[in-house]
C-alpha cells in the first residue's frame, strides 16, 4: 500500500511541476522552474493544490492520477508544436503519439484530448498540418498503444464502452439538478 501511495504522490508532484512550467510558458516566460519568479506558475500550482478532486489524486492511485500527469505532458508537447519549424521534429510527433496512446490506456476520455490537440494544430497551422508525416506517425503510435483496450473490449462484446455510454445517459434532464450542481461548484 505504501508503494502505491508513493507512486500517486510522485505523479502528483510531477503534475504540479508541469502545471507550473506550463503556466510560465503561457505567461511568456521560459525560465526553468526552480529559477522562476513568475506569478502564473505559483498561482497555477496553488489552484491545483486547492482543488479537492485533484488533491485526492495525490493520495490515491487512480487512473486520473496518471491521466493528469499525461494531460500536462500532452499540453507541453502540443505547445512545442506551435511553431512551423517544430512540425519537422520527429521526436515531438513520436512523443505526442505515445503520450496520447498512454492516456488512452489510462482512461477512455483521453480521446477528447486527441480532438483538442487536433483543433489546436489546425488552428495554428491550418490544413497543411494534415500533410505532415509526423502527424500520421503520432496517430499510428497512439492507435497501436490502445490496441489492448480495443482487443479486450472486442473479446467481451464492447462491455466497457457500453457501460460508459449507458452510465452517461441515465436519468432524465432536470433543471434543479443543474442548478444544484452549479451552486455546489460555486461553493466548493
Amino acid at each position: 500500500e505504501g508503494v502505491l501511495r508513493w507512486v500517486a504522490q510522485l505523479l502528483w508532484l510531477l503534475t504540479a511541476v508541469l502545471v507550473h512550467g506550463l503556466a510560465l510558458r503561457l505567461q511568456g516566460g521560459q525560465k526553468p522552474v526552480l529559477q522562476a519568479r513568475g506569478d502564473a506558475g505559483a498561482w497555477a500550482v496553488a489552484a491545483v493544490a486547492l482543488s479537492p478532486l485533484l488533491h485526492v489524486l495525490g493520495i490515491g492511485l487512480l487512473p486520473d492520477t496518471l491521466l493528469m500527469a499525461l494531460a500536462c505532458t500532452v499540453m507541453w508537447v502540443t505547445l512545442d508544436l506551435r511553431s512551423a519549424a517544430a512540425l519537422q521534429r520527429w521526436r515531438l510527433w513520436v512523443a505526442l503519439g505515445l503520450l496520447l496512446g498512454l492516456a488512452g490506456l489510462s482512461k477512455y476520455t483521453a480521446i477528447l484530448w486527441a480532438l483538442v490537440v487536433a483543433l489546436c494544430l489546425l488552428n495554428w497551422h491550418g490544413v497543411r498540418v494534415l500533410r505532415q508525416p509526423g502527424l500520421w506517425l503520432a496517430v499510428l503510435l497512439a492507435a497501436i498503444c490502445i490496441v489492448p483496450v480495443l482487443a479486450w473490449n472486442y473479446q467481451h462484446q464492447w462491455i466497457s464502452f457500453a457501460y460508459q455510454l449507458q452510465h452517461g445517459s441515465g436519468g432524465g434532464w432536470k433543471w434543479h439538478h443543474l442548478l444544484r450542481f452549479a451552486l455546489l461548484q460555486l461553493l466548493v
